[in-house]
């Protein structure tokens, strides 16, 4: 059976229903709306998605059939849809899809990926990855993924706890700490399958397993901490500083030279990473 990998990446994609986004909580819709859209957020954004995003995306691309699907609000400005349309074209593999402001984000990322299913002929053993638009994936994740691409893991969830946290000040990485968490978020994948004797009932993509904290009180899951998996990214838009969640860096174990020096070497593809 072949497999694939769909990365899924919510790009400043605004919807009326503003409670799954940290900054939208507490606000109406219109507040919310101008958050998101503020020239200063967007511009981070960008510019995290294009230096550390997307190109740790790249030798990923080279190792398995992958696919990545960039959703972004219809109501984006112009500019910023432009550069994401520039880079469509650059990358096979990178698809912008256009989510509308008055519909359930989550039900068009099911949507859109369900009709692009209905064109596949062959059965197909599939993965979707959350990816958020300020994270890094090492290269190595699509061919550890891939392992857990199997008929007979079907309705699992799979994450990779090891990774490394990094702090942005705007231009460039400042520092960096060991990081772990169960049941992580950052490249947090679900198993699915599209043949007909496959599990019936199951969520369509890993945007829709609920709460990633508690993944694994839903369905099987494999927390694989083998190896370093990703690069987490705080940064002053980030939803950690917007909740004031802020990590104390005096209670975390920064990298040595040497781990930096490694650090630099995996994520080789990934810009700003510092002197």
């Amino acid at each position: 059976m072949k497999k694939h990998i769909y990365f899924i990446v919510r790009y400043s994609a605004y919807t009326s229903a503003q409670g799954s986004w940290q900054i939208g909580k507490g606000v109406t819709s219109d507040e919310y709306k101008v958050r998101l859209f503020s020239e200063d957020r967007l511009s981070l954004h960008e510019k995290l998605f294009f230096s550390v995003t997307l190109p740790s995306l790249v030798p990923i691309s080279e190792t398995v059939d992958m696919t990545a699907l960039i959703f972004i609000s219809d109501e984006l400005p112009e500019s910023y849809k432009k550069n994401l349309r520039e880079a469509e074209k650059k990358y096979e593999w990178l698809e912008i899809a256009y989510a509308q402001s008055d519909k359930s984000l989550n039900k068009q990322i099911e949507s859109h990926l369900r009709k692009k299913l209905e064109k596949i002929s062959d059965d197909l053993c599939f993965a979707t990855v959350r990816l958020d638009d300020d994270d890094a994936l090492a290269p190595n994740f699509g061919t550890q993924l891939n392992h857990y691409i199997r008929p007979e893991l079907v309705g699992m969830g799979v994450t990779f706890p090891i990774g490394v946290f990094g702090v942005f000040n705007g231009e460039c990485y400042t520092s960096f700490y060991h990081y772990r968490k169960q049941n992580n978020a950052q490249g947090l994948a679900f198993i699915n399958s599209t043949h007909p004797d496959a599990i019936s009932n199951l969520p369509m993509t890993v945007m829709s397993v609920g709460n990633h904290n508690s993944i694994d009180e839903r369905y099987p899951t494999i927390n694989d901490s083998s190896e370093l998996m990703f690069l987490r990214t705080e940064h002053e838009g980030s939803d950690l500083i917007a909740t004031g969640r802020v990590r104390n860096k005096e209670k975390m174990k920064p990298l040595s030279e040497d781990e930096v020096a490694c650090l630099k070497a995996t994520f080789k593809e990934v810009k700003c990473l510092g002197v």
